[in-house]
């Protein structure tokens, strides 16, 4: 009798780990960076990812700065969506530093499954 609640929890177990798998699979993001007065506001939208799940959104390096960006850490709600908005200062005033896209990524703190998507770098550039 052992032997088969043994399997059962492990059945069990698979079934739990595989529906995890399958909700990462299906998360996504959205990424959009508008050049304002103020400078580049940043604004990502997620969803399909697990409830409740903390989600480190980064940013590959901004025209003419040598480092990548930390947005933070937001929590994905109930539902697995999350949404974030912030205005980061200008980095550049010259066009030609905005060649490259910067990509946004965010990672599941947990699992470490992750998204990217790019956004035109011209947001960062100072008017």
């Amino acid at each position: 009798m052992k032997g088969i609640y043994a399997a059962l929890t492990v059945l069990a177990l698979g079934a739990s780990s595989a529906a995890a798998l399958t909700a990462h699979r299906s998360a996504s993001i959205t990424a959009e960076a508008e050049r304002t007065a103020q400078g580049a506001k940043v604004s990502i939208t997620g969803k399909g990812w697990d409830a409740n799940a903390r989600v480190k959104l980064m940013g590959t390096r901004p025209p003419a700065v040598a480092a990548k960006q930390d947005f933070g850490t937001v929590s994905a709600d109930a539902t697995g969506s999350f949404k974030f908005q912030k205005t980061i200062g200008c980095t550049t005033s010259n066009m030609d530093d905005a060649r490259d896209p910067v990509t946004i990524t965010a990672t599941d703190s947990a699992t470490g499954a992750s998204v990217s998507k790019k956004v035109e770098a011209g947001a960062w550039i100072c008017n």
